[in-house]
Protein backbone atom coordinates (compact mmCIF):
# COMPACT_ATOMS: atom_id res chain seq x y z
CA UNK A 1 0.00 0.00 0.00
CA UNK A 2 1.39 3.47 -0.63
CA UNK A 3 0.70 5.91 1.96
CA UNK A 4 0.76 9.90 1.35
CA UNK A 5 1.36 12.17 4.77
CA UNK A 6 -1.53 11.66 6.62
CA UNK A 7 -4.31 14.13 5.98
CA UNK A 8 -4.55 15.27 9.88
CA UNK A 9 -2.08 15.21 12.52
CA UNK A 10 -5.02 15.92 15.06
CA UNK A 11 -6.47 12.10 13.91
CA UNK A 12 -3.20 11.12 15.86
CA UNK A 13 -3.72 13.62 18.64
CA UNK A 14 -7.02 11.66 19.35
CA UNK A 15 -6.07 8.36 18.92
CA UNK A 16 -2.86 8.66 21.83
CA UNK A 17 -5.64 10.29 23.95
CA UNK A 18 -7.92 7.60 23.73
CA UNK A 19 -5.23 4.67 23.70
CA UNK A 20 -4.15 6.15 27.01
CA UNK A 21 -7.16 6.36 28.45
CA UNK A 22 -8.59 3.42 27.32
CA UNK A 23 -12.10 5.18 26.74
CA UNK A 24 -13.76 7.56 23.65
CA UNK A 25 -15.30 9.56 26.42
CA UNK A 26 -12.67 10.45 28.41
CA UNK A 27 -10.26 11.17 25.55
CA UNK A 28 -13.31 13.58 24.81
CA UNK A 29 -13.24 15.62 28.28
CA UNK A 30 -9.21 15.97 27.95
CA UNK A 31 -9.58 16.94 24.04
CA UNK A 32 -13.13 19.41 24.94
CA UNK A 33 -14.51 17.23 22.17
CA UNK A 34 -17.87 15.11 22.40
CA UNK A 35 -17.65 11.61 22.45
CA UNK A 36 -19.43 11.18 18.87
CA UNK A 37 -16.17 13.24 17.26
CA UNK A 38 -13.47 11.27 18.87
CA UNK A 39 -15.10 7.94 17.64
CA UNK A 40 -15.47 9.88 13.76
CA UNK A 41 -11.78 10.54 14.32
CA UNK A 42 -10.64 7.30 15.48
CA UNK A 43 -12.54 6.19 12.35
CA UNK A 44 -11.52 8.27 10.01
CA UNK A 45 -7.61 6.81 10.81
CA UNK A 46 -8.35 3.54 10.79
CA UNK A 47 -9.67 3.76 7.32
CA UNK A 48 -6.96 5.62 6.45
CA UNK A 49 -4.38 3.26 7.45
CA UNK A 50 -6.34 0.24 6.65
CA UNK A 51 -6.78 -1.13 9.80
CA UNK A 52 -8.52 -1.42 12.92
CA UNK A 53 -7.04 0.48 15.94
CA UNK A 54 -9.44 -0.59 18.82
CA UNK A 55 -11.72 -3.37 19.85
CA UNK A 56 -14.52 -1.85 21.15
CA UNK A 57 -16.50 -2.78 23.99
CA UNK A 58 -19.53 -1.80 25.50
CA UNK A 59 -18.02 0.77 27.79
CA UNK A 60 -14.44 0.74 26.80
CA UNK A 61 -12.18 0.29 24.35
CA UNK A 62 -8.46 -1.82 23.94
CA UNK A 63 -6.25 -1.82 21.27
CA UNK A 64 -5.78 -4.18 18.59
CA UNK A 65 -2.15 -5.48 18.04
CA UNK A 66 -2.09 -3.03 15.34
CA UNK A 67 -2.73 -0.15 17.71
CA UNK A 68 -0.08 -1.79 19.97
CA UNK A 69 2.57 -1.01 17.61
CA UNK A 70 1.35 2.10 16.63
CA UNK A 71 0.59 3.78 19.95
CA UNK A 72 4.90 3.92 21.25
CA UNK A 73 5.29 5.31 17.89
CA UNK A 74 2.91 8.09 17.70
CA UNK A 75 4.03 8.90 22.11
CA UNK A 76 7.75 9.38 21.05
CA UNK A 77 7.00 11.79 17.91
CA UNK A 78 4.98 14.30 20.06
CA UNK A 79 7.78 13.88 22.78
CA UNK A 80 9.89 14.93 20.31
CA UNK A 81 8.06 17.85 19.47
CA UNK A 82 7.56 19.04 22.76
CA UNK A 83 11.48 18.53 23.95
CA UNK A 84 12.56 20.53 20.91
CA UNK A 85 9.86 23.19 21.89
CA UNK A 86 10.60 23.55 25.38
CA UNK A 87 14.33 23.75 23.84
CA UNK A 88 13.94 26.46 21.30
CA UNK A 89 10.62 28.41 22.59
CA UNK A 90 10.40 27.49 26.37
CA UNK A 91 11.70 30.35 28.12
CA UNK A 92 11.21 34.02 26.94
CA UNK A 93 13.85 35.20 29.60
CA UNK A 94 16.79 32.95 27.88
CA UNK A 95 18.49 34.28 24.46
CA UNK A 96 19.36 31.82 22.34
CA UNK A 97 22.83 31.15 20.74
CA UNK A 98 23.98 28.83 18.40
CA UNK A 99 27.65 28.44 17.97
CA UNK A 100 29.20 25.90 15.05
CA UNK A 101 32.98 24.86 15.90
CA UNK A 102 35.45 22.20 13.95
CA UNK A 103 34.46 18.82 14.97
CA UNK A 104 38.14 18.38 16.57
CA UNK A 105 37.60 21.72 18.59
CA UNK A 106 34.42 20.70 19.66
CA UNK A 107 34.56 17.32 21.42
CA UNK A 108 38.10 17.76 22.57
CA UNK A 109 38.67 21.02 23.37
CA UNK A 110 35.58 23.11 24.04
CA UNK A 111 33.41 20.37 25.52
CA UNK A 112 35.02 20.52 28.83
CA UNK A 113 34.90 24.23 29.39
CA UNK A 114 31.50 24.68 28.76
CA UNK A 115 29.94 23.93 32.01
CA UNK A 116 31.65 27.19 32.90
CA UNK A 117 30.33 28.98 30.64
CA UNK A 118 27.09 27.76 31.00
CA UNK A 119 27.36 28.42 35.10
CA UNK A 120 28.33 32.00 34.44
CA UNK A 121 25.87 32.86 31.98
CA UNK A 122 22.67 30.74 32.82
CA UNK A 123 20.15 33.57 30.61
CA UNK A 124 22.28 31.79 27.44
CA UNK A 125 20.25 29.24 26.00
CA UNK A 126 23.31 27.39 24.19
CA UNK A 127 22.96 25.35 20.96
CA UNK A 128 26.16 23.60 19.22
CA UNK A 129 26.56 21.87 15.77
CA UNK A 130 29.49 20.75 14.36
CA UNK A 131 31.40 20.57 11.10
CA UNK A 132 34.11 19.02 9.33
CA UNK A 133 35.21 20.61 5.36
CA UNK A 134 34.23 24.16 4.30
CA UNK A 135 30.96 23.73 3.00
CA UNK A 136 29.58 22.29 6.34
CA UNK A 137 30.37 25.87 8.07
CA UNK A 138 28.12 27.29 5.00
CA UNK A 139 25.09 26.10 6.17
CA UNK A 140 23.21 29.60 7.87
CA UNK A 141 21.69 29.28 11.45
CA UNK A 142 25.00 30.10 13.55
CA UNK A 143 25.49 32.93 15.46
CA UNK A 144 29.19 32.18 15.44
CA UNK A 145 32.07 29.76 13.86
CA UNK A 146 35.28 27.92 15.16
CA UNK A 147 36.89 27.36 12.06
CA UNK A 148 40.25 25.68 11.18
CA UNK A 149 41.76 27.10 8.22
CA UNK A 150 44.07 30.01 7.10
CA UNK A 151 42.19 32.82 8.81
CA UNK A 152 37.86 33.87 8.29
CA UNK A 153 36.60 33.73 4.90
CA UNK A 154 36.63 37.52 2.98
CA UNK A 155 33.01 38.04 4.33
CA UNK A 156 33.27 37.43 7.72
CA UNK A 157 35.09 38.90 10.25
CA UNK A 158 37.25 36.79 13.15
CA UNK A 159 40.10 36.70 15.29
CA UNK A 160 42.95 34.48 15.67
CA UNK A 161 42.29 31.64 18.73
CA UNK A 162 45.38 29.32 18.96
CA UNK A 163 47.57 27.20 16.30
CA UNK A 164 48.73 23.71 16.65
CA UNK A 165 51.96 21.75 17.21
CA UNK A 166 51.83 18.30 15.61
CA UNK A 167 53.92 15.79 17.25
CA UNK A 168 53.78 11.58 17.52
CA UNK A 169 51.77 9.48 19.34
CA UNK A 170 51.20 5.90 20.01
CA UNK A 171 50.34 3.56 22.75
CA UNK A 172 53.11 3.40 25.32
CA UNK A 173 54.13 0.22 24.14
CA UNK A 174 55.32 1.18 20.38
CA UNK A 175 56.10 4.39 21.81
CA UNK A 176 59.12 3.03 24.22
CA UNK A 177 60.72 1.25 21.07
CA UNK A 178 61.04 4.65 19.09
CA UNK A 179 64.79 5.73 20.06
CA UNK A 180 65.58 8.28 16.99
CA UNK A 181 63.79 9.96 14.74
CA UNK A 182 64.09 7.79 11.73
CA UNK A 183 62.72 4.79 14.28
CA UNK A 184 59.30 6.89 13.30
CA UNK A 185 59.15 5.17 9.65
CA UNK A 186 59.67 1.28 10.67
CA UNK A 187 56.03 1.82 12.07
CA UNK A 188 52.30 2.66 10.19
CA UNK A 189 52.31 6.45 10.22
CA UNK A 190 48.82 7.88 9.97
CA UNK A 191 48.06 10.48 8.11
CA UNK A 192 44.92 13.33 7.61
CA UNK A 193 44.82 14.02 4.04
CA UNK A 194 42.95 17.52 4.77
CA UNK A 195 45.58 18.79 6.51
CA UNK A 196 48.19 21.39 5.07
CA UNK A 197 50.42 20.08 7.67
CA UNK A 198 51.68 16.62 8.23
CA UNK A 199 53.97 14.07 8.38
CA UNK A 200 56.09 15.47 5.26
CA UNK A 201 56.50 18.53 7.14
CA UNK A 202 57.19 16.80 10.46
CA UNK A 203 60.28 14.94 8.73
CA UNK A 204 61.44 17.44 7.11
CA UNK A 205 61.82 19.63 10.07
CA UNK A 206 63.46 17.13 11.47
CA UNK A 207 65.87 16.41 8.35
CA UNK A 208 66.74 19.84 8.73
CA UNK A 209 67.95 19.72 12.40
CA UNK A 210 70.43 16.61 11.26
CA UNK A 211 71.47 18.25 8.82
CA UNK A 212 75.55 19.01 9.46
CA UNK A 213 76.38 22.20 11.01
CA UNK A 214 78.41 25.33 9.38
CA UNK A 215 82.27 25.46 9.95
CA UNK A 216 83.93 27.56 12.54
CA UNK A 217 85.46 29.42 9.09
CA UNK A 218 81.58 29.71 7.76
CA UNK A 219 80.19 30.77 11.35
CA UNK A 220 83.11 34.11 10.58
CA UNK A 221 81.92 34.89 7.24
CA UNK A 222 84.84 32.92 5.46
CA UNK A 223 83.93 31.82 2.02
CA UNK A 224 84.65 27.96 1.37
CA UNK A 225 87.01 27.50 -1.94
CA UNK A 226 84.58 25.12 -3.05
CA UNK A 227 81.54 25.99 -4.93
CA UNK A 228 78.39 26.34 -2.72
CA UNK A 229 76.63 23.45 -4.74
CA UNK A 230 79.28 20.81 -3.44
CA UNK A 231 79.66 22.53 0.07
CA UNK A 232 76.20 22.09 0.92
CA UNK A 233 75.15 19.04 -1.79
CA UNK A 234 73.55 15.88 0.00
CA UNK A 235 76.43 13.77 -0.63
CA UNK A 236 78.55 16.00 1.83
CA UNK A 237 75.66 15.66 4.35
CA UNK A 238 74.51 12.20 3.36
CA UNK A 239 71.43 12.15 6.50
CA UNK A 240 69.93 15.55 4.93
CA UNK A 241 66.78 14.86 3.53
CA UNK A 242 66.86 10.65 4.39
CA UNK A 243 63.66 11.05 6.34
CA UNK A 244 61.76 12.90 3.60
CA UNK A 245 62.93 9.79 1.06
CA UNK A 246 62.01 7.59 3.12
CA UNK A 247 58.61 8.70 3.55
CA UNK A 248 57.81 8.14 -0.16
CA UNK A 249 58.03 4.14 0.52
CA UNK A 250 56.80 4.16 3.90
CA UNK A 251 53.57 2.54 5.49
CA UNK A 252 50.79 5.34 5.27
CA UNK A 253 47.61 4.42 6.33
CA UNK A 254 44.79 7.81 5.91
CA UNK A 255 42.01 8.81 8.17
CA UNK A 256 39.58 11.66 7.70
CA UNK A 257 39.83 12.73 10.84
CA UNK A 258 42.27 13.61 13.93
CA UNK A 259 40.18 11.74 16.32
CA UNK A 260 39.80 8.82 13.52
CA UNK A 261 43.61 8.62 13.80
CA UNK A 262 43.50 8.98 17.51
CA UNK A 263 41.60 5.95 17.79
CA UNK A 264 43.33 4.00 15.40
CA UNK A 265 46.83 5.10 17.23
CA UNK A 266 44.96 3.88 20.63
CA UNK A 267 44.18 0.37 19.32
CA UNK A 268 47.97 -0.10 18.15
CA UNK A 269 47.35 0.64 14.55
CA UNK A 270 50.14 2.72 13.70
CA UNK A 271 51.71 6.34 15.17
CA UNK A 272 49.20 9.41 14.98
CA UNK A 273 49.86 13.43 14.89
CA UNK A 274 48.36 14.75 18.11
CA UNK A 275 47.25 18.32 17.08
CA UNK A 276 48.05 20.70 20.41
CA UNK A 277 46.19 21.69 21.93
CA UNK A 278 43.19 21.17 20.85
CA UNK A 279 43.40 17.42 20.90
CA UNK A 280 45.17 17.03 24.52
CA UNK A 281 42.11 15.99 26.08
CA UNK A 282 41.68 13.01 23.47
CA UNK A 283 45.24 12.21 23.63
CA UNK A 284 45.12 11.40 27.36
CA UNK A 285 41.39 9.53 27.26
CA UNK A 286 42.86 7.35 24.56
CA UNK A 287 45.76 6.56 26.62
CA UNK A 288 47.88 7.52 23.81
CA UNK A 289 51.52 9.15 24.95
CA UNK A 290 54.45 11.35 22.96
CA UNK A 291 57.58 9.48 21.11
CA UNK A 292 60.50 11.16 22.62
CA UNK A 293 63.82 10.96 22.34
CA UNK A 294 65.43 8.62 25.01
CA UNK A 295 68.41 9.82 26.97
CA UNK A 296 71.50 10.93 25.25
CA UNK A 297 73.61 7.13 24.90
CA UNK A 298 76.60 9.16 25.48
CA UNK A 299 76.21 10.92 28.77
CA UNK A 300 73.28 8.96 29.89
CA UNK A 301 71.51 12.20 30.67
CA UNK A 302 68.94 13.92 29.08
CA UNK A 303 70.43 17.05 26.44
CA UNK A 304 67.93 19.85 25.92
CA UNK A 305 67.16 19.00 22.83
CA UNK A 306 66.66 14.96 23.75
CA UNK A 307 64.30 16.21 26.18
CA UNK A 308 61.92 17.66 23.54
CA UNK A 309 59.27 15.93 21.87
CA UNK A 310 59.61 15.56 17.51
CA UNK A 311 57.29 18.02 16.73
CA UNK A 312 56.69 20.98 14.17
CA UNK A 313 54.24 23.94 14.42
CA UNK A 314 51.43 23.87 12.04
CA UNK A 315 50.37 26.65 9.31
CA UNK A 316 46.96 26.43 10.56
CA UNK A 317 45.09 27.62 13.53
CA UNK A 318 41.48 28.30 14.94
CA UNK A 319 39.74 31.35 14.31
CA UNK A 320 36.33 32.30 15.98
CA UNK A 321 34.48 34.21 13.07
CA UNK A 322 31.14 35.87 12.99
CA UNK A 323 29.25 38.24 9.86
CA UNK A 324 30.12 41.35 11.61
CA UNK A 325 31.33 42.50 15.06
CA UNK A 326 28.93 45.12 15.71
CA UNK A 327 25.55 43.23 15.01
CA UNK A 328 26.48 40.66 17.66
CA UNK A 329 23.62 39.51 19.83
CA UNK A 330 24.55 40.12 23.25
CA UNK A 331 24.50 36.55 23.95
CA UNK A 332 27.12 36.07 21.32
CA UNK A 333 29.29 38.48 23.08
CA UNK A 334 29.27 37.22 26.15
CA UNK A 335 30.96 33.69 24.40
CA UNK A 336 32.93 35.88 22.47
CA UNK A 337 34.39 37.31 25.41
CA UNK A 338 34.43 33.55 27.31
CA UNK A 339 36.11 32.40 24.45
CA UNK A 340 38.89 35.30 24.57
CA UNK A 341 39.61 34.64 28.41
CA UNK A 342 39.57 30.80 28.01
CA UNK A 343 42.72 30.87 25.23
CA UNK A 344 44.09 33.90 26.52
CA UNK A 345 46.90 31.56 28.85
CA UNK A 346 47.84 30.25 25.68
CA UNK A 347 48.38 32.65 23.49
CA UNK A 348 51.28 34.05 25.62
CA UNK A 349 52.78 30.70 25.74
Amino acid sequence: MSFTRIPSLNWLRVFESAARTESFARAAELLNMSPPAVSQQIKALESYLGKPLFERGPRSVTLTDAGKAFLPVVQQSFQSVETTAAALFGSRAREPLTVQASLMFACSWLAPRLSAFRAANPDVQLHLMTGNYNEDFRRPGADLRIVFGSGPDLNEEGELLFGETLYPVAIPKLAEVITSADDLLDHRLIEIASHRTGWFQLLQSLDQEDAAPPSDDEENGVMPEEPVSSQHSTAQHPRNGQKTARLKTADISFADTTQLALALAAEGYGIALARAPATDRLVRTFGLVPCALPPSAESGARSSRDSQRFSVQGTQSYYLTYPSASALRPAAELFRDWLRSEVEPLQSR
